[in-house]
């Protein structure tokens, strides 16, 4: 019989190791390593990287390019969606494998939506390891398409009103009349949305009488990231010009 994988692999624990084939960062929220948790992982060639808890995890996504992460969905305070949500934005093709400690269909859902394998704990180890397999084996998600804003789309910068150029599950691209800079950080409002969010500056090109920009979205919690792609996903997408 295979060892169950709270005798191998129990997310509360973590270890380390490097190895070969694909860097795979195991998320935990304990302190005790778990050799046998390397072993296995090491053992079919992996390289394995370790994480206590959601803000060690984002320091090493913040250092590395892992091609697969491991998380239970409880991290204390955080759970592993929204680690995952944050981990997405600066590595958007990282695969996941989220575990939880009970069957919860919505959250199953909201993992599936993300593109992450849902398992319930416990998990034996070859079955882990089948789920590994099959994760890496798939194309890692492709990079969030930018949707062309609608006709007459508008958002709020520094108190300029500017026009939506496009907008993306990780930022949007404006142009805005009779400015020539943008600060570091700045707030992005949409008023007949009613929502605010913060956003820096990635690009920007100046033109005789306006300003274009390209921003990525600075995401405080799982619920502005939520939020902010409930918004996106509600714009219809725009047909082709020929």
């Amino acid at each position: 019989m295979a060892p169950d994988l709270h005798d191998v692999l129990s997310l509360d624990n973590f270890v380390s190791s490097r190895g070969g084939m694909a860097e795979i960062l195991v998320v935990a929220v304990g302190e005790e390593l778990v050799t046998a948790t390397a072993d296995l992982l090491a053992g079919a060639g992996h390289t394995v990287v370790t994480a206590v808890g959601f803000r060690q995890a984002t320091n090493v996504l913040s250092q590395s390019n892992p091609d697969l992460m491991i998380s239970p969905i409880r991290l204390a305070e955080y759970n592993g969606l929204h680690l995952l949500l944050r981990a997405q934005l600066s590595h958007p093709r990282l695969r996941a494998i989220l575990l939880d400690q009970a069957h919860d269909s919505l959250t199953q859902s909201e993992a599936r939506l993300h593109g992450a394998q849902y398992l319930v704990e416990p998990v034996a180890a070859d079955i882990l390891l089948e789920h590994v397999s099959t994760t890496l084996s798939t194309s890692p998600p492709r990079r969030w398409p930018r949707k062309k804003a609608t006709e007459g789309m508008h958002a709020r910068v520094e108190d300029h009103l500017g026009r939506v150029v496009d907008i993306s599950y990780g930022g949007l691209c404006f142009d805005l009349p009779e400015l020539t800079e943008v600060p570091a950080e700045f707030a992005v409002a949409f008023p007949s949305e009613g929502l605010v969010f913060h956003a820096k500056p990635v690009w920007t090109r100046v033109a005789s009488d306006s300003l274009s920009c390209g921003a990525e979205l600075i995401y405080p919690s799982h619920q502005a990231i939520a939020s902010w792609r409930r918004f996106v996903d509600a714009i219809p997408d725009q047909p082709s010009e020929h």
